[in-house]
């Protein structure tokens, strides 16, 4: 049995990666900054390979991969968001980001498609003309992780053929990204078509993205006919929380 000194005499033994920083903690929402830093810098260089080494260097598992994708992937993608509309960076170093955060998540599939499923389905995409789609597809891999059968269809999916999809799978759950706050309308134009069809009326529907994470948005503003099946989420466990509730 392989046990340090430190480990027996009860001294608390602080694990550093390859970066030189501890991954201890990170199964507990421990800081992440000093990866997010690494992380951010590795986009912005074009550097693909230091970026995905970055984040299998943290030992992504079941605990802790939700904590990656909050803690380091989206707030660096926001980050290089700002950085993009102070006019520090180009769009093309934005796009580049973009591009290794979807490789990222792939990447990071091999872990959560693992997980067991049960009887749970769910649809995830962005709503039709938003480029937007790396938080959806975050929600759609940690669905899959939490034992429901995940559905991500990106964006631009004609209404018609999303009712078709619903309906045929039996799915209990559509998650739908919106990112720009002029896509609102368009957001409640889709609830009402999905939630006019008779045999859509029990499907759950949890909101999310940039456009809706303001203070002054209401979820009645959602819910015609008072549909408590209705709801926002700003983060992956109000999702799991979400999920828990319904039947």
């Amino acid at each position: 049995m392989n046990v340090s000194l430190d480990e027996l005499m009860n001294h608390k033994v602080v694990k550093l990666n390859k970066f030189g920083f501890a991954v201890n903690n990170i199964s507990n929402g421990g800081n992440m900054s000093e990866a997010r830093k690494v992380f951010q810098k590795a986009l912005i260089d074009g550097q693909e390979q230091k970026a995905l080494a970055l984040i299998w260097s943290l030992e992504p598992d079941s605990d802790n991969i939700r904590f990656i994708y909050e803690e380091v992937l989206m707030k660096s993608l926001v980050a290089i968001g700002e950085l993009w509309a102070d006019n520090v960076i180009d769009v093309a170093t934005e796009h580049f980001a973009s591009s290794v955060c979807h490789k990222t998540i792939a990447m990071l599939s091999t872990i959560t498609m693992t997980a067991s499923k049960g009887s749970k389905k769910a649809v995830c995409m962005s709503l039709s003309s938003e480029s937007h789609t790396i938080g959806v597809r975050m929600v759609s891999e940690y669905l899959n992780l939490i034992g429901v059968t995940s559905y991500y269809l990106g964006t631009t999916v004609p209404t018609t053929s999303l009712i078709d999809m619903l309906i045929r799978e039996s799915i209990d759950i559509l998650a739908i990204s919106v990112t720009m706050s002029y896509h609102i309308d368009g957001l409640k134009n889709l609830i009402r078509a999905i939630k006019s069809e008779a045999k859509l009326s029990d499907l759950a529907i949890v909101l999310g993205g940039q456009a809706l994470s303001g203070d002054d948005v209401r979820i009645e503003d959602f819910r015609d006919y008072s549909d408590e099946l209705i709801d926002i989420a700003k983060n992956l466990k109000d999702i799991e929380k979400y999920v828990d509730q319904i039947s």
